[in-house]
């Protein structure tokens, strides 16, 4: 998941190369030296106002010290097996471009909105399929997140989220009643 912050006079461009790949990136992009690898965009952090959350369905992924992980206990089902196995939820503050393929959904949303689109993404249901040299997919497992981990990542997102933005995000009585649970 992507929340890409646009700021007046810095303009999002958006390019679709097919039916199921859209490509969002600053209009000021094509001002700059192009092309560029992803890992230089974290220099225009205006332009890359973005953050990006990443389930990964193991314990422990070796990530780089600009990631924050989120342990999640018992929230991924392995299909064959039965087995539940803890997961992992990444935070990226800055610095990857954004691609988008299978869901193609763009949303405008407020402030105030940022926080029900994590708490609904981090809800949802998710499938997690391989790929087979063959190019057909094989369902590995489910992801499915209990909601009291929910609520309860939601409102540590929304403190990360609050003080990098400046901008209050959720209200304290949400807060409290994720600690509490």
């Amino acid at each position: 998941m992507y929340i890409f912050k646009v700021h007046r006079n810095h303009p999002m461009g958006i390019f679709s190369a097919s039916i199921n790949h859209i490509n969002i990136y600053p209009a000021n992009e094509n001002k700059k030296r192009c092309p560029r690898m992803p890992a230089e965009v974290y220099k225009d952090k205006k332009d890359y106002d973005l953050f990006t959350l990443m389930l990964v369905p193991f314990e422990n992924p070796e990530i780089g010290e600009h990631w924050k992980k989120f342990e999640i206990k018992e929230a991924f089902v392995l299909e064959r097996e039965g087995v539940v196995r803890n997961i992992s939820l990444i935070y990226l503050e800055h610095g990857v471009n954004i691609h988008q393929q299978d869901s193609l959904k763009i949303s405008e949303v407020m402030p105030s909105q940022v926080i029900s689109h994590i708490f609904y993404w981090l809800k949802d249901n998710k499938e997690i399929t391989s790929h087979e040299k063959t190019f057909e997919t094989k369902l590995e497992g489910k992801i499915s997140i209990p909601i009291g981990e929910v609520r309860n990542l939601t409102a540590k997102l929304s403190d990360i989220l609050e003080k990098r933005y400046s901008t209050r995000l959720m209200f304290e009585d949400y807060k409290r009643m994720a600690a509490s649970s």
